[in-house]
């Protein structure tokens, strides 16, 4: 338990969408902003928990048309946050989550890094095991996994809200947020390549 205590932290904390927008957003509104927005995210981690515990207990991966649908889902939706974010910098308004708490459990389930990085993090552990997960450990393991998750959230929230983090981002702003635009557009591309073209 105390590895996938780990494993579950190591996956919030590793890059991708979430990580850059929670920087974001605690350094330029709070760290009370930011548990909204995680608050909502971790929806998303409990449901692509979830899916991923399907996949390996069954032994096989779930049906791909879905993570098509997902991956179109997930590409449009980084576009989009990546075209907000540079017309915030030419209207110099930095105000992308309007709402932390729906923004959050968007950016949670249509987070492209999910289900691979998920399921590369757990069957790792699982297939290290003598024990295989099976139906009857799920509680333990899902509740194992989102304690780790919070764990991982609060640990971004507390660094990104340190006073030195928030002057420098907030003295720098326009251009992280160009910056944050172009790993948006970047992420985007890269989810619908990789699921139509591949």
């Amino acid at each position: 338990m105390l590895s996938i205590l780990i494993a579950a932290f190591i996956y919030i904390i590793t890059p991708g969408p979430v990580f850059l927008s929670i920087i974001g957003l605690v350094a330029e509104r709070g760290r009370i902003e930011g548990f909204k927005f995680v608050s909502g995210a971790i929806f998303g981690c409990m449901l692509w928990l979830t899916l991923t515990s399907a996949s390996l207990i069954e032994s096989d991966r779930l049906p791909d048309f879905l993570f098509l649908i997902l991956a179109a889902a997930c590409g449009s939706y980084l576009l989009w946050m990546g075209y907000k974010m540079f017309q915030s910098v030419k209207n110099q308004k930095i105000r992308i989550f309007q709402n932390p708490l729906r923004d959050g459990f968007i950016m949670g389930v249509l987070n492209p890094k999910s289900y691979p990085v998920m399921l590369a993090v757990f069957a790792t552990l699982i297939v290290g095991d003598s024990k295989a997960l099976g139906w009857h450990d799920f509680p333990a393991f899902f509740l194992t996994a989102v304690s780790g998750f919070a764990f991982g959230y609060l640990f971004m929230i507390l660094m990104a809200g340190i006073p030195v983090i928030r002057k420098f981002y907030g003295d720098h702003m326009i251009i992280f947020s160009k910056i944050f635009g172009i790993l948006y557009t970047g992420f985007g591309i890269k989810v619908l390549y990789g699921a139509f073209f591949i």
